[in-house]
């Protein structure tokens, strides 16, 4: 295909969704600043949107879940034969399978890229066979990236350690980046402690801590019945440990937990939340939902697990617990109802500013930018000096 005198810029990502709720403003400045945006994901209910965006988009078929070769070369082929005919000048992907299949058809056509690494995923809870198949894939898919980012510093340790990555690949990138505009402090919220809700708002799946959720609801709601216990979320029939509809409906009976669906514009359901939980163990980045509660001035729980532990900061943020460990959860939910108003509205404002000085939206794309600049030879500087500290 003949090139424009525009660079284009080609992004790999497992879902349309993540693109549109994660990266679309990354999508939208990148265009604003002379680029021609390649999309290639596979389609779901966020690619009319996403289509709506400035970007071309290119559907492209990947099993998300299943480790199968067959479905994974055709993905990796198919990759290939679309950045043969478009010839991006660069490529950015993120999740497990587009950085390593992704990666690897821009290697074999030397395009110039970038890995971003959103988390460690299934394979690196409970480490087995697949888990030293992925790691070598990574390895060999990443050499000669120009960079490879990690959200959260354990991952960038565990690659570093391990040999996957070189010293002068790896750095460090804090988050998606949260447009703290749109997650915005809700001023009227009911505080008193018997009309609290905590809520749990995710992906629905077991590696995420929603039975231990359920569980310490289930242990905190005789003594305090006026409390509201909240799930929100999709559920993933495929993803290992997913959560059933018959799951849901059993939680719900005990009369513990109310499930409110999944949500495109999740806000509504924050600014009614005294508090949001996540028990997660599986490998995060940083948790999405944990940054826009804490933009929106929510005390947070989580786990000190890769990621978490970045924006939940003990007694100042929000509240640790243990993974898979319902009682301590539940005693861990049992200090934020007995906490005053006051104290919670500070745990609030504590989490916003750690948003707003961190990861912002702004501060993550400008670092994009930059390093775009950087490598076709632009002298502009980024316009948020922030960025550079994360270098």
């Amino acid at each position: 295909m003949r090139k424009s005198a525009r660079k284009t810029i080609a992004i790999l990502s497992n879902t349309s969704w993540s693109i549109y709720n994660f990266r679309r403003g990354l999508v939208r400045r990148l265009a604003k600043e002379g680029y021609q945006v390649l999309i290639l994901c596979p389609q779901d209910r966020y690619t009319e949107k996403l289509k709506n965006e400035p970007c071309q988009f290119i559907p492209v078929k990947l099993s998300r879940h299943k480790v199968n070769p067959i479905p994974d070369l055709q993905y990796s082929f198919e990759v290939f034969r679309i950045l043969r005919r478009h010839r991006p000048d660069f490529l950015i992907s993120y999740t497990v399978k587009p950085n390593i299949y992704g990666q690897f058809a821009a290697r074999l056509l030397r395009i110039p890229r970038l890995a971003v690494v959103t988390g460690l995923g299934y394979l690196f809870i409970r480490r087995n066979w697949k888990t030293v198949l992925v790691k070598w894939l990574y390895k060999h898919s990443f050499k000669g990236a120009k960079k490879v980012w990690f959200l959260n510093k354990d991952d960038q340790s565990c690659f570093l350690t391990e040999g996957v990555v070189s010293p002068a690949q790896a750095a460090y990138l804090p988050g998606e980046g949260v447009d703290t505009g749109y997650f915005k402090p809700n001023p009227v919220r009911p505080a008193t402690s018997s009309a609290l809700c905590f809520v749990y708002a995710g992906r629905l799946i077991k590696e995420k801590g929603v039975p231990e959720f359920v569980q310490a609801a289930q242990i905190l709601k005789p003594s305090y019945p006026e409390v509201e216990f909240q799930i929100a979320g999709f559920l993933e029939k495929d993803a290992p440990g997913a959560i059933s509809a018959a799951d849901i409906v059993t939680w719900e009976k005990t009369g513990a937990v109310n499930y409110q669906g999944a949500k495109e514009d999740i806000r509504p359901i924050l600014a009614e939340a005294h508090c949001v939980v996540l028990p997660t163990y599986y490998r995060e980045g940083v948790p999405r939902i944990l940054l826009e509660a804490a933009s929106m001035g929510i005390p947070i729980i989580g786990t000190p697990t890769p990621g978490c532990k970045d924006i939940v900061l003990e007694g100042k943020t929000g509240f640790l617990c243990q993974p898979m460990d319902h009682k301590q959860l539940g005693r861990v939910m049992e200090k934020v109802i007995r906490m005053d108003d006051t104290q919670r509205h500070q745990l609030g404002i504590e989490g916003r500013k750690i948003v707003r000085a961190y990861f912002q939206e702004e501060i993550i794309i400008n670092r994009y930018l930059h390093f775009l600049q950087q490598l076709f030879g632009a002298t502009a500087e980024p316009k948020d000096k922030a960025t550079l500290k994360f270098n």
